[in-house]
């Protein structure tokens, strides 16, 4: 049996199927011990660079992507909307190109409208991360909601993660605004 595919983009948990959750799940599992270690990075992310571009105030969320990008060694730069060319009147897919330009390799995005996230993942070519757009969820947020529960009890059985992943797509977690 292959691994499902994720895409190019983590938009929102809505068009992933349980199996797509799981992988997700699964995949981060053995991430958590770099956390613990007195050394907190790992390669995986190498030679990456990831731009978390915030269009609006958040602490904890752009905080957590950072962290968790820079345990994975990616490089990366932190843009936010006051101080940038957004305040001169630049709009979100020039600002993407322009950074694209440099030759980055993915967006983690946070803006106030709604569908911001999917509007920039049709217009360029590096991945793009939903980290909260308007009223949509932040998948990551989503997912890190429902991680203790997937966790919990030692080592993790089929059934109850897979109800948890089944749980995780249907929640109201994944489609809340307070992500």
């Amino acid at each position: 049996m292959t691994a499902p595919a994720l895409g190019k983009d983590l938009l929102g948990l809505e068009n992933l199927t349980s199996e797509q959750i799981l992988l997700i799940l699964d995949t981060a599992e053995p991430f958590k011990e770099v956390s613990e270690r007195a050394i907190k990075k790992v390669p995986a992310l190498r030679g990456k660079t990831i731009v978390n571009l915030f269009f609006e105030a958040s602490t904890r969320t752009r905080i957590s992507f950072e962290f968790a990008e820079k345990r994975l060694s990616a490089d990366t730069v932190n843009v936010v909307a006051q101080g940038s060319s957004v305040q001169k009147g630049e709009n979100l897919v020039d600002t993407a190109r322009n950074l694209e330009a440099m030759r980055i390799d993915m967006v983690v995005m946070r803006h106030p409208s709604s569908g911001a996230a999917r509007f920039l993942a049709e217009r360029i070519r590096s991945n793009v991360i939903n980290g909260g757009d308007g009223r949509s969820a932040s998948a990551a947020t989503s997912h890190t909601a429902e991680w203790p529960e997937a966790t919990s009890g030692g080592s993790p059985s089929w059934g109850p993660r897979w109800r948890c992943a089944d749980r995780v797509a249907s929640s109201r977690v994944a489609s809340s605004s307070s992500a």
